[in-house]
């Protein structure tokens, strides 16, 4: 949407267009700051991926079973990263298990009322692992580098899918159903970002 309306912009005035012309950004108070500060002060400055495991549609959710089998890939290869969850406030309980299973390494986000103290959160990530949510537009607002799970459609990934150079989309074979995703190419779109940018 950020690149529609510089578009726009442009058409109207006469300018040309370009890419660098775009700055997405979202203003975050010192308070909100704080709140992610010491959140993530557990941490000692390990990197954090955060899997974003709500889209409030079952189809575009990656499904629990997908969620764990991501971790233990993960933490095979990256034993020392920590592992933030976003999870639905009515399903917490559903996730909960995989923190005992992993006691050291993952850990559900706090809930906040305030969008703007998760913003701050995600704003400290190392990475985001998402399903095509809000939660793709505010990492790429921070630069944050991101795996974004999309359907099968290019012009729908290209429309709405991460606008920065430090990311990488994976796709559905399914037009309309993320949950066939399987961890493995999620896995796989991690190290290809990993690899181009060196992020863990």
């Amino acid at each position: 949407m950020g690149e529609i309306h510089v578009k726009i912009l442009c058409d109207s005035f006469g300018w040309e267009y370009s890419d660098e012309l775009v700055h997405m950004s979202i203003a975050l108070s010192p308070e909100n700051e704080q709140y992610a500060d010491g959140y993530f002060r557990q941490f000692n400055d390990a990197k954090t991926v955060l899997i974003n495991t709500t889209a409030g549609n079952d189809k575009r959710e990656m499904t629990q079973e997908t969620v764990e089998e991501l971790i233990e890939l993960l933490l095979k290869f990256y034993p020392n990263m920590h592992i933030l969850l976003n999870v639905a406030p009515a399903e917490t309980h559903k996730f909960s298990a995989l923190c005992e299973l992993f006691p050291e390494n993952v850990h559900i986000l706090p809930y906040s009322s305030d969008v703007l103290n998760f913003c701050a959160l995600v704003k400290k990530c190392s990475t985001v692992i998402s399903p095509d949510t809000a939660v793709v537009h505010i990492a790429s607002a921070f630069e944050i580098p991101i795996v974004g799970i999309f359907n099968n459609s290019v012009r729908h990934a290209k429309q709405w899918g991460p606008q920065h150079r430090k990311s990488v989309v994976v796709m559905s074979t399914h037009q309309d159903d993320l949950r066939i995703v399987t961890s493995e190419q999620i896995f796989r779109g991690f190290q290809q970002l990993n690899n181009n940018y060196q992020i863990v």
